[in-house]
């Protein structure tokens, strides 16, 4: 259940806890996200009973973020479709290149913050060409929880081949006699 913000320690069992159980945040009344571009911390401290005013304590928040770097050189024609996270990125023919850096919080912060935290994404790329064929390719790239995966995509129609001609013969047709002459 979303609360409002405060600069407060809450005790509680049951605020807060939709986004550890559920993977999805609030990021306004009714719009919920798996992973906001924001940055989430998470800490917690087990057997810890607050019983007076002057008690205190210290919570060692991890970061749970990682960070995608779209590096995309533009298709030679046609357009790219580049699907990741419920987010999309087009790309035509003749744009600039594309250079995008974002942060983003994983969707279950209290999984996260173990030594060596990784998920998988699926990365899946259309290439619509000019002719309206096209050409798809998904692959799964492992986000690790601190770590600014750089994507690279480059694509190639493949060896360009030459121009044919065809150069058809026109006329009649030449004759040829073949005389046969057998005795029996």
């Amino acid at each position: 259940m979303p609360t409002k913000l405060t600069n407060q320690f809450v005790y509680s069992s049951k605020h807060n806890l939709f986004a550890l159980t559920s993977g999805y945040t609030h990021i306004s009344a009714t719009k919920k996200v798996s992973h906001p571009r924001l940055y989430k911390f998470y800490g917690k401290v087990e057997n810890f009973t607050p019983s007076s005013d002057d008690e205190s304590i210290t919570i060692d928040m991890k970061r749970c973020v990682f960070g995608l770097h779209f590096l995309i050189t533009p298709p030679e024609e046609g357009e790219y479709t580049i699907s990741y996270l419920n987010r999309t990125i087009n790309l035509k023919a003749g744009s600039p290149a594309y250079d995008e850096q974002s942060i983003f919080s994983f969707k279950l912060p209290d999984k996260c913050i173990a030594p060596q935290y990784s998920s998988l994404m699926e990365l899946s790329l259309k290439w619509t060409h000019s002719d309206g064929t096209f050409t798809t390719e998904t692959k799964d790239i492992t986000l690790r929880r601190n770590f600014i995966q750089v994507i690279k995509i480059e694509g190639n129609k493949g060896a360009k081949g030459s121009k044919i001609s065809l150069n058809e013969e026109s006329g009649a047709l030449s004759k040829d006699t073949i005389l046969w002459h057998f005795s029996g």
